[in-house]
């Protein structure tokens, strides 16, 4: 799986006989690095969604309306403000 991903079928290793293993290592770190999980950018994003909830909330509760009431209504101002 591996070695298709890095574009290395059968065909082109019996072209290649003096293959370099340091080049597959390199890209095989290269992919991992990639597939790495980041807790940072997981953390900003949690943010910003616990932002929009609040906001939401706020919004709610000024209007004086129900969070579910407040999702159901298609028109408000409140939504159109957000997808902006």
């Amino acid at each position: 799986m591996h070695l298709a991903a890095l574009g290395l079928t059968p065909n082109l290793q019996q072209q290649q006989k003096n293959f370099d293993f340091n080049t597959l290592e390199t890209k095989m770190e290269i992919l991992e690095n990639k597939a790495k999980f980041d807790p940072s950018k997981k953390l900003s994003v949690m943010k910003i969604d616990m932002t929009q909830l609040e906001w939401y909330k706020k919004d709610s509760k000024i209007r004086k309306i129900g969070y579910y009431d407040n999702y159901k209504e298609k028109c408000s101002t409140s939504s159109k403000m957000f997808n902006k």
